[in-house]
């Protein structure tokens, strides 16, 4: 099995990539003919902490085993007072037939994701779920927090919840998502007292799975699709969105298929975000989404 790594320090900074393109980062690996135990990474930071320019942190699983319901999952925890990842990635993987690890990662702070992704895969495991808990808002803005099942075989979606005060998405995904046959699509929460999307537009379930797309204003996708399995459940919080600096009451999820429509599919029951059928909203909340903006505070 591989051992444990555990970092602290009042302050972190992970850059880059040597002149051969291997990662600056913190890593822990089960590599192919091992038991198929990699051990767990832990950071603890005080005060500030940026991973970026190609830095990583990491668990992987590349063994494949007789039985997979023995190993136990590897977590990758990050505590930090803030965290900022730019054109960096946070990911816990498996590439054979055990499940992807875990992520947790709480902030006193803001977290902030640029070209940037929280990502657990697996091949023929279950998705490893990731746990964000922020004491200050998170933007995910071209970047991703998925945890995805890429195999045609076997594996649940893993679950994703998110907690900030607030939550900014410009060209964001979060997506539990599963392409194995007869499997189910995690569960998604997203806890959040404010919700604020780019173009005002957030598309919400949706029984095929979305691809992920950069640069793309009002394209934000929360998702948790298993087009030959059962979709998880998505449970928002019924957060006040920000709009043109007036704050309103979002009564039911927002679903604008104008931007979407226009590009990859038009709205409608065989639609990829549709308000009805598998792994969409409820028919109650199905009806068009009316704002009344209320008066400034």
């Amino acid at each position: 099995a591989g051992g444990q790594v555990n970092v602290s320090a009042g302050s972190l900074t992970i850059i880059g990539r040597d002149a051969d393109g291997f990662p600056s980062g913190v890593s822990g690996r089960a590599l192919p003919g091992s038991s198929g135990r990699p051990g767990n990474v832990s950071i603890d930071v005080a005060g500030a902490f940026e991973l970026r320019d190609g830095g990583i942190l990491n668990i992987a699983n590349e063994a494949r085993v007789a039985d997979p319901s023995t190993i136990a999952a590897s977590t990758l925890s990050v505590r930090a007072g803030e965290l900022s990842v730019s054109d960096a990635n946070i990911l816990a993987s498996s590439s054979e037939n055990v499940s992807a690890g875990r992520i947790a990662i709480t902030t006193i702070g803001g977290l902030r994701l640029t070209r940037a992704a929280i990502s657990t895969s697996a091949l023929e495991g279950d998705g490893g779920p990731i746990t964000i808990t922020a004491g200050g808002p998170v933007l995910v803005k071209d970047s991703g927090v998925t945890t995805s099942v890429t195999g045609s075989t076997n594996g649940n979606g893993g679950d994703i919840t998110v907690s900030a005060p607030a939550l900014a998405l410009a060209s964001g995904f979060v997506l539990a998502n599963t392409a194995a046959p007869r499997a189910r699509g995690g569960n998604v929460a997203i806890n959040v007292g404010l919700l604020v999307p780019d173009g005002s537009n957030v598309f919400i379930g949706g029984a095929r799975i979305a691809s992920f797309r950069t640069g793309l204003a009002g394209f934000n996708v929360i998702q948790a699709a298993a087009p030959d399995g059962v979709a998880g459940q998505l449970d928002l919080t019924r957060p006040e969105l920000n709009l043109s600096g007036s704050l309103v009451t979002l009564l039911v999820p927002s679903i604008d298929f104008g931007l979407l429509g226009r590009d990859v599919c038009s709205a409608g029951t065989d639609s990829s975000f549709t308000v009805l059928g598998a792994g969409a909203l409820p028919a109650a909340a199905a009806a068009p989404l009316r704002i009344s903006p209320q008066p400034r505070r």
